[in-house]
């Protein structure tokens, strides 16, 4: 299994992880390529940077809502 965290603001906000169902040669981090890993990194971070542009979305609409009530 592979797996890696989602960090938004510096706090793990989830984890992604694969694996295989079956043995598999044993090749640069167990069954996994070198390129494999780079790739669930890759898929970390794109969700954190989703993640936190919702949560800065949310504020802002907040702030947004606010304004017009008063």
């Amino acid at each position: 299994m592979q797996s890696a965290d989602i960090f938004v603001q510096d706090q793990i906000a989830g984890r992604i992880s694969v694996c295989y169902t079956e043995e598999r040669p044993v090749y640069d981090e167990g069954p996994f390529l070198k390129e494999e890993r780079k790739l669930i990194n890759t898929i970390a971070d794109q969700f954190s940077f989703f993640i936190l542009h919702q949560q800065l979305r949310q504020v802002f609409d907040e702030q947004i809502r606010s304004e017009d009530e008063l």
